[in-house]
């Protein structure tokens, strides 16, 4: 994620897509239609929850990294989601109480087979993996890991 050039041309990965972003609301639509254009590797309801998934965590790096964003989507026996922003500040799982936003990593977490992120040199991912039915990876390319920045620590997040 070090270099600005791509912003605006989607890149194929294998089943899939990985896309740099500006730090833009319209920045969120436009990762969900590319998220659309996978309509031969996932089931309607799967490509809503990968939407869905792909919307959170998209508007979460908008909103408080304000960085451009690279997000990544491989599909293969599950959906890997990936976003990359140039913060270091970790996402926040529970939003204050008295909050009327900041409900989309419940919605990542109650989605999700599994959700995190890793603090990286420059930045973080956040991520999150996706089940599909065994019918609908039936044919689905297998991932193709992307060079990334080395991680600093990992921490997965259970559901509570």
């Amino acid at each position: 994620m070090d270099r600005q050039e791509g912003v605006g041309s989607p890149g194929l990965v294998g089943a899939g897509f990985r896309q740099c972003f500006p730090p833009q609301p319209a920045s969120v639509g436009r990762a969900r239609l590319l998220v659309r254009g996978l309509h031969r590797e996932l089931s309607p309801l799967s490509r809503l929850y990968v939407e869905l998934v792909v919307s959170e965590l998209v508007t979460n790096a908008v909103v408080h990294a304000a960085t451009l964003l690279d997000v990544r989507v491989v599909v293969s026996r599950t959906v890997h989601v990936d976003v990359c922003d140039r913060s270091s500040t970790p996402p926040v799982r529970w939003p204050a109480t008295d909050s009327h936003s900041g409900n989309g990593l419940r919605v990542v977490e109650t989605i999700a087979r599994r959700w995190g992120f890793e603090a990286l040199v420059g930045g973080k991912v956040v991520w999150a993996e996706l089940d599909l039915d065994s019918d609908e990876t039936h044919g689905a390319a297998p991932p193709v890991v992307l060079d990334r920045p080395a991680p600093i620590r990992r921490r997965a997040l259970a559901p509570a």
